[in-house]
């Protein structure tokens, strides 16, 4: 439902504008297109480089079709406009988490023939600026001259030099880019096709989309199909019955390690192991394999790190999300009070999500840089960062694990609201809504060690069990809410809305005690100058 006031700051964008820039995440697409709104992307990686948007400053609250909803997996040719509400004024009755709201409403039918459409599109990505990074000569160069600096004696001599560029890596030397040898060219690409059109008793809007994002680091992908169907029905002279349904299929791979790494405790997950930090420590006088292994220089932490072995030897982690949204209502425009609409809603959505992670030690050369008494490279034999490949035995244990999230969100409306001209002067609109949303969540996981044939890696045939070898939890949660709001307009000269929200929430419990019930009002005028 849009209700989007005007006294308040309100910005829209049709959805024409967001097709111009092929993109999948619709998050992207509105930073620098709403002044007061600013789109901050912290990752590319395929899947995950959605935006976190903020309006003036503050996070927002996103509505679609009426809905509390995530928007930024919508397929783009869904969507017919986003209203971005950016002040309390008009925001207030979306309760106590909306500070500021974004309203997406996908595309309804029209009274008119039926229309297919096609939209496609091709890009590709590359980094924004490609680092120049010193190649091995020069990190010699620059590795000798700070030790001069410090009055210490050079390290590296002229005849490791001319190693490093004699293309024989069987000397130990090498001149290799890791960073360029890890960041290459990816390409994202869509597809959908849509139906449209009605007559006066009902209209139909239907699409199905397909979304391939492939990373500009190997082994990151990420593809998505988007059905949708929107169906408006008059069924009575004075009833309208709508329906839409939503539905999504998502599929993320990437490597062993992450693109860019958490804060989490897990080694595999830190930040300074990500790839990308990887790529940029690795040393530029290693070629990319000795004695048939990999080679491997150590970080600031005392991590053995090779970026290509880390993204091609580290294993997997495989998701898939099915999620499926769907809107009904019904609409009585009472016959004997003109303006006078009451509307019930409801609103069911589900999405469940499936993660298959496969962790595969493998063994590294790791290189030891010459110093003041060993005045050549020597090599030894050392794991990967997740210490799980034992030099001594030359066993390597994997792990795997398997992990299953669902929730589900039920949400329902019931309104009745009354609109009308007295005088040709004097416009009145009055809303009353009632809202409630019931949401619960659960998830469980198992692992399992040495798999015997990691190439089809199944928990059951798991020899050692998982340091944890099964977690799980679960939520829920409700909330409710009271809407009014109030809205006269004289002459379209002077305007004035009241409006308010009395939310009860389990989160208010621990403010007062006894109460769970919050009020946010506001009050708005306007003067139209001209």
């Amino acid at each position: 439902m849009k209700r989007a006031s005007i006294t308040g700051a309100v910005s829209q964008i049709d959805g024409k504008e967001l097709l111009k820039a092929p993109m999948g995440n619709v998050t992207n697409m509105l930073g620098g297109r709403v002044a007061g709104v600013v789109a901050l992307q912290q990752s590319g990686q395929p899947g995950s480089d959605g935006a976190s948007i903020l309006v003036r400053g503050s996070g927002a609250k996103y509505i679609v079709d009426g809905v509390a909803r995530d928007f930024s997996q919508i397929d783009p040719n869904d969507i017919e406009s986003v209203s971005v509400l950016k002040d309390a004024s008009s925001a207030a009755i979306y309760g106590m988490d909306a500070s500021a709201v974004i309203i997406v409403t996908t595309k309804r039918g029209k009274a008119a023939p039926a229309k297919i459409s096609y939209t496609g599109t091709f890009g590709l990505s590359q980094n924004a600026v490609m680092l120049e990074m010193l190649d091995g000569p020069g990190y010699a160069y620059w590795y000798n001259k700070a030790r001069e600096m410090d009055g210490d004696t050079p390290i590296f001599t002229q005849r490791q030099i001319d190693m490093m560029l004699n293309g024989d890596p069987s000397d130990g030397w090498g001149n290799t880019n890791w960073y360029e040898k890890t960041f290459g060219t990816g390409y994202n690409q869509s597809h959908n096709l849509n139906v449209t059109g009605g007559n006066e008793r009902i209209k139909y809007f239907t699409s199905i989309g397909y979304f391939d994002q492939e990373g500009n680091v190997k082994n990151f992908s990420f593809d998505r199909i988007n059905i949708r169907s929107n169906i408006e029905a008059k069924i009575a002279k004075s009833l309208t019955f709508t329906f839409g349904v939503a539905g999504q299929i998502g599929d993320r791979k990437e490597p062993g390690f992450p693109a860019g790494g958490t804060s989490g405790t897990s080694v595999s997950t830190a930040p300074w192991l990500s790839i990308a930090e990887q790529a940029a420590y690795a040393h530029p006088y290693l070629p990319k394999t000795y004695d048939g292994l990999p080679t491997a220089s150590q970080n600031n932490y005392g991590n053995t790190i090779n970026p290509i072995a880390a993204t091609e030897l580290s294993g997997y982690s495989k998701s898939q999300t099915v999620a499926v949204q769907t809107n009904a209502a019904l609409q009585w425009d009472l016959p004997w009070v003109k303006g006078l609409s009451l509307k019930v809603m409801g609103a069911y959505d589900r999405s469940s999500t499936t993660s298959k992670i496969l962790s595969t030690p493998y063994f590294l050369m790791l290189a030891s840089t010459p110093n003041s008494t060993s005045q050549d490279i020597t090599y030894s034999k050392a794991s990967d960062p997740r210490n799980n490949a034992n030099v001594t035995t030359g066993k390597k244990t994997n792990n795997l694990t398997e992990g299953f999230s669902q929730w589900r969100r039920i949400t329902s409306q019931a309104s009745i609201s009354y609109k009308n001209t007295f005088a040709e002067k004097h416009k009145v609109d009055l809303l009353a809504l009632i809202e409630t949303r019931d949401y619960k969540t659960n998830k469980f996981s198992a692992s399992g060690k040495d798999i015997p044939f990691p190439q089809l890696p199944e928990l059951d045939q798991a020899t050692t069990p998982a340091d944890k070898p099964i977690g799980g939890s679960s939520d829920a949660s409700r909330k409710v809410g009271l809407v009014f709001r109030g809205q006269y307009n004289y002459a379209d000269k002077y305007l004035f809305e009241f409006s308010g929200r009395y939310d009860g929430s389990y989160k208010f419990i621990g403010n007062v005690s006894g109460r769970r019930w919050g009020f946010f009002p506001s009050v708005s005028l306007g003067w139209r100058m001209s």
